[in-house]
Order: structure tokens, then sequence, then C-alpha cells
């Protein structure tokens, strides 16, 4: 749903193939797409359909989901440009931060207060971008992707090798969340390759009007960088 959103669209539909390993019950499968269903309905998605197979090739559940979205008319055309402002909404993070809180609740209950662990656990609620991607469309966006895998440096890298352009990003205003660097020093983690799925990286010719019209929506937002013509991605620290 992410992508879709970060391609400009608006998703409406989704199927789902699931490969199951023979020791599954069907008490977790049920369980399986009850999670989904709700998700779904979260989204104001639906599910169109789909398949289960079991197979003795697969130790864990492995889950494919295709997607189907509307792009509005003019989505097409939208790139990072030189000159642009890159602005990132949220926080960086989000994603790797509730997967280390879940996994690892008892080490951090020990050192860190219980409302800064379950509030780091809960960062999962963050994780869709449909909200800031419809704003960013009404509100002047040229290009939008959805860091999620390879954390934001992994992310800002694609951006720029997908468009051909170089970026300069300013390291300290890259947003973070308390709760994730306190997670990431106990655990020994590196906040910048998680991932930050949750976290639209968006560039505008107008930075602060994009941030604006999303601090209106009540989504936080932020000016890092620049993108510039020439192959250089610099981290300014």
């Amino acid at each position: 749903a992410n992508n879709l959103a970060a391609g400009g669209g608006r998703p409406v539909a989704v199927e789902i193939a699931l490969i199951l390993p023979e020791s599954v019950e069907e008490a977790d499968i049920r369980s399986g797409m009850r999670d989904a269903e709700e998700k779904c309905l979260e989204l104001s998605v639906e599910i169109a359909g789909g398949q289960t197979r079991i197979s003795r090739a697969v130790s864990a559940p492995v889950a494919v989901v295709s997607g189907w979205g509307r792009a509005p008319e003019d989505c097409a055309g939208r790139e990072a440009r030189p000159g642009q402002d890159v602005v990132l909404s949220k926080w960086i993070g989000l994603q790797g931060t509730a997967q280390i809180a879940a996994r690892n609740r008892e080490k951090l209950l020990a050192r860190y207060p219980a409302l800064l662990v379950e509030t780091a656990a809960g960062f999962d609620r963050f994780l869709s971008v449909i909200p800031e991607a419809a704003a960013a469309v009404k509100s002047g966006v040229c290009a939008m992707h959805d860091a999620s895998e390879g954390g934001i440096l992994g992310a800002l890298w694609e951006l720029a090798e997908g468009a051909g352009v170089g970026l300069t990003i300013n390291m300290r205003k890259l947003p973070l969340r308390q709760e994730t660097v306190e997670v990431c020093e106990c655990c020994d983690a590196n906040p910048y390759e998680l991932l930050s799925g949750g976290c639209l990286i968006m560039t505008a010719q107008d930075g602060p009007g994009l941030v604006a019209a999303l601090e209106k929506e009540r989504i936080p937002a932020v000016i890092v960088g620049k993108v510039t013509d020439s192959n250089d991605r610099i981290l300014v620290n």
C-alpha cells in the first residue's frame, strides 16, 4: 500500500498468496488472515483474492502480496530534479524500532521505563504513508519514495539512483524519535540502517510549502537537504 501511495496512487485492493510449511496449524492461518483483514479495513483496501499452498520447500510462512491502486491523471512525469528540496515525513527507523523493541522487551525493561518500551514497540501504528502521500500530491510534490528496506540512507540512495541525480543531506536534520535512540543504544543497532517504513521521502520545488501542507494535516515533516545536478550523494555531519 505504501509503494502504491508513493507512486501517487490510492490503494484499492490486494491479493495475498501464502506458502506455508507443513507444520502450520489451521488456527495460525486464520489468525494471519484476521490480521490482514484488520489492516486492510484500517487502510480502506479490499482483499480481492488469493491462494494458500502447503509446501515442504519452506520452513517459515511466506506471503506474496500484490496491490492495485488508482493513480491521478497528472501522476506521470513526477521526478526528482536538481534544485528541489528533500523533505521527510514523520521519523526514520520507526519500523525497525518497533521490531527490535518487541523482540527485546525484557532487556529494554531492565534499563528503561515501561512507557518508553511500550511506546517504541507501538511504532508500527505509524507505518502507513498513505495520508502524507495524498496530502503531498495535492501540494506540488515532485517525487516520492517509501523508506522501508535498507534504512533511510539506502532509501535516499535509491531515490537519487533512480532519478540520476545527486543529493546533499544534512545528517543532523534526519528526524529521530528519542525512543529509537534509546532502543538502538541498548541493542547495538544503527538508527540510519533500521527499516524506516512509515517515513516518506519527497522532493519539491517549494519545500517549506510542502512541509506547511503536511503539518496542516498534523503530519510532522522536515527539509533535510537538496537534490543536486551531480552524481554525488553527500552527507553533511
